[in-house]
């Protein structure tokens, strides 16, 4: 067990440690900021706007925390499973610098330093992620609040729950890779794939 924590923390040290990956990890939350920043706000705006038919009225409050709402879940839906990927790099480079093959002739096995990475990228995932709900939950109270406390608990626990889910797809994918060229092709095809399919984009 002493082991397995050691190892835990040695992951999780060396992902918050190395800024280019913890910088990789951000980037999708940061493209997502900028593009609602930039226009998609806007287009959001105008066609909830649309919607409505003329004879109602609704405040510029409501449609405001409507299209924060549609930021955060945007960003949320992604970043969990992308930072995910992000995190769980350090499997990936471990082999292709051949840290692993030292690992693993310790008397430390195989399965224990798999649940390492596994945990190791799940901790540092939700530190991100959990990081992000909070600073879009600040952006909706400034936009237009409407959410109650049990609305607000819910969504920390849809993200926990994307979060393993995402740790666990990254470490199933993340096990066959083995070299850096294979982990910015499958970091780009993830990054940009993902924000397509889950209609952040």
């Amino acid at each position: 067990m002493k082991t397995t924590l050691n190892l835990i923390k040695r992951n999780i040290k060396l992902f918050f440690k190395d800024k280019g990956m913890f910088f990789t990890a951000l980037i999708t939350p940061a493209i997502l900021l900028v593009l609602y920043a930039t226009f998609l706000g806007n287009v959001y705006k105008d066609s909830f706007m649309a919607g409505i038919p003329p004879m109602f009225t609704v405040s510029d409050k409501v449609i405001d925390g409507l299209v924060a709402g549609q930021l955060v879940s945007s960003i949320l839906a992604v970043s969990c499973v992308t930072v995910a990927f992000c995190s769980n790099f350090l499997m990936v480079q471990d082999k292709a610098n051949g840290t692993i093959k030292d690992l693993l002739i310790t008397p430390v096995k195989s399965s224990v330093l798999s649940l390492s990475y596994y945990v190791a990228t799940l901790v540092s995932t939700l530190l991100v992620c959990f990081t992000a709900a909070a600073l879009c939950l600040g952006y909706v109270a400034l936009t237009g609040w409407y959410m109650s406390f049990a609305d607000v608990l819910l969504i920390f626990v849809d993200v926990f729950v994307l979060v393993l889910f995402g740790t666990a797809l990254s470490s199933v994918i993340n096990f066959f890779l083995s070299t850096q060229g294979q982990i910015s092709a499958v970091g780009t095809i993830i990054s940009a794939g993902y924000g397509f399919i889950c209609g952040a984009y």
